[in-house]
């Protein structure tokens, strides 16, 4: 990938972030990316693919990340701090209208790339906690189909707007459920 690809590419994410993708005009792109729109349009189609590629590139390099925290020899505790971390970064700066894009405009078909992408790290995820449970890491009592579920719950709740009203931004929402999933509701001792 060229300079000017990566340049649009983080254009397209911070204005995609910002204000969504069905605010943002591919000319607007091109401008604050200083391109043309000939170059613009030589790499991408519309911004239908543009938006894609973007998601595409931004959701490998969390996967990627994801990866690396779960086959990495730190402690248990240290995984699921970095496994949140992770997860603040991967939704900073999101905006309402970009989720809304995803999951509630299926003209722009984001919405199936996401649930793929999700569906991968939902196994990983039961994976590594399955094979934390076999290690005594986590209750043996508990079902790890649960978790699973409770995780794809999650996502619903991000898109409920009565919800939202309670926090600044979906990133405190999505804290929020990750502390009260591994942290439950009695205070920690």
């Amino acid at each position: 990938m060229n300079k000017k690809q990566k340049d649009i590419l983080n254009t397209a994410k911070e204005l995609f972030w910002k204000h969504g993708v069905s605010r943002i005009t591919m000319e607007e792109i091109s401008s604050k990316a200083n391109v043309s729109k000939m170059t613009l349009y030589k790499y991408y189609s519309n911004k239908k693919e543009l938006a894609l590629s973007v998601l595409k590139s931004e959701m490998g390099k969390s996967m990627k990340k994801f990866r690396n925290i779960i086959n990495s020899d730190i402690p248990f505790e240290e995984k699921l701090e970095q496994m949140f971390r992770l997860k603040m970064e991967g939704t900073t700066d999101i905006s309402r209208e970009f989720l809304s894009d995803i999951y509630q405009n299926p003209e722009l078909g984001l919405h199936t790339f996401v649930e793929e992408k999700a569906a991968e790290a939902t196994e990983l995820f039961k994976a590594f906690l399955e094979d934390s449970q076999k290690e005594g890491l986590i209750r043996q009592d508990l079902k790890i189909s649960f978790v699973v579920h409770y995780m794809n719950e999650m996502i619903q709740m991000v898109n409920n707007e009565k919800l939202l009203e309670d926090y600044n931004n979906p990133q405190e929402l999505i804290m929020e459920m990750m502390r009260f999933m591994f942290y439950g509701l009695l205070p920690r001792k």
